[in-house]
């Protein structure tokens, strides 16, 4: 069985990120992880049913059925924030073990992140807040045009999180 979230469901979920789309999806695990910031030092990787409990989560990453590079030069997991969140025309998951089409990698399962193959027209989006030593400003950008032989488009978003000082929260030191 194949769960998928749709272009009408990342419309009305208005994410930020990659991770908030994958998240929605309730086959993806979450409990018993240590929640991440989506920054030049952390990634995201999707993780099925929290198989193994390794350094690999047994979880195949694709976009348009191709593998991903891993998050790093010591992470065997894929992130998949690398991909703009505009330019997902839907997310397939596979929730069985898919080792014996795909190999190893998935004994878990597969998510697909299937790109758009065109768009027309000029969006933009935009997000900002704020809290108490903290602010996080999130945008992105999709542009299209297409003709009688082919089209183009382009993605692009931007993320911003402030640091926030331990010192800032009393409860805390």
């Amino acid at each position: 069985h194949v769960a998928s979230v749709t272009q009408a469901d990342i419309e009305a979920l208005a994410p930020m990120s990659v991770s908030e789309i994958v998240n929605s999806l309730p086959q993806i695990s979450q409990a018993n992880t240590m929640p991440l910031g989506e920054n030049s030092y952390t990634f995201y990787s999707p993780n099925i049913h929290h198989l193994a409990a390794s350094a690999s989560n047994a979880t195949l990453v694709v976009v348009d059925g191709l593998r991903i590079p891993g998050g790093g030069p010591q992470w065997a997991e894929s992130d998949p924030n690398i991909i703009p969140g505009n330019a997902i025309q839907r997310v397939e998951v596979l929730a069985d073990g898919a080792s014996s089409i795909y190999g190893s990698d998935a004994v878990a399962g597969v998510v697909n992140f299937i790109t758009r193959k065109s768009y027309d027209g000029l969006q933009i989006n935009g997000q900002a807040g704020f809290g108490n030593h903290y602010e996080t400003d999130n945008a992105d950008l999709l542009w299209g045009t297409h003709w009688d032989t082919g089209n183009v488009y382009f993605a692009s978003t931007y993320s911003y999180g402030s640091h926030l000082p331990l010192d800032s929260r009393p409860y805390l030191v």
